[in-house]
């Protein structure tokens, strides 16, 4: 709850805490779309050398996600601009081992928000490059055994680059992000808990997260 609170304080900060813009036509871009997602996170610290880190990944190891969300460019709402992305993504169920003894399960989800970027090619019709800021929340959670059940949740302030390409009614990008973790990496208990026998590791999830992803286009006018 914590966690959901400084991230809806900080995405409001961005919405309002910056000047208003005159409306203009040639803000009109078709790139603006309505996506689905998929990709995986690549964490800057280690877990039990379980999941993708800056040190070692590989393209199926966890945690994998898939998701769908909207991305935007030059977007007025009473007079303010907006470019960036908002998704929603459940990260797919895995298996891991704890503590080299316990096998368990993990999965997650994530609420990803930017609004305040630019768009580097704003003048091309069928090609966008986005650079914005936001914050991502969420959790993953160690589940499908009775010796660790546990939630980690985090908020993470966020930048992100979004390359997408327009063709026709369908749009193709690559999302990146770089989310920096400042809340409390201490795992927690779930509403249904187990025997808590196990205290896995502090796990701190700044992450880089890449997103692929293949969209709709939408209008935006």
């Amino acid at each position: 709850m914590k966690e959901i609170k400084l991230f809806l304080l900080f995405i409001l900060f961005l919405l309002k805490g910056f000047s208003q813009e005159e409306f203009s036509e040639e803000a009109y871009l078709s790139c603006n779309s309505y996506d689905v997602l998929y990709g995986t996170n690549v964490y800057t610290s280690n877990f039990y050398n379980q999941l993708n880190t800056v040190q070692k990944s590989t393209i199926f190891r966890p945690l994998q996600i898939v998701g769908i969300g909207c991305s935007f460019t030059n977007v007025y709402v009473n007079d303010y601009n907006y470019s960036g992305h908002i998704f929603f993504s459940q990260i797919l169920p895995a298996r891991i081992k704890i503590q080299d003894t316990l096998d368990c399960g993990i999965t997650g989800n994530l609420f990803s928000m930017s609004a305040k970027g630019i768009d580097i090619f704003k003048n091309n019709e069928n090609f966008d490059l986005v650079l914005s800021v936001g914050a991502n929340v969420g959790r993953i959670r160690l589940f499908q055994n009775n010796f660790v059940r546990m939630k980690n949740p985090f908020f993470s302030p966020m930048v992100s680059i979004q390359p997408k390409l327009g063709l026709g009614p369908i749009t193709l990008s690559f999302l990146c992000t770089f989310a920096y973790d400042i809340s409390n990496p201490n795992w927690k208990k779930t509403i249904v808990n187990g025997r808590d026998l196990a205290k896995p590791y502090k796990f701190r999830q700044t992450c880089f997260t890449l997103l692929f992803s293949i969209g709709w286009t939408m209008e935006w006018y």
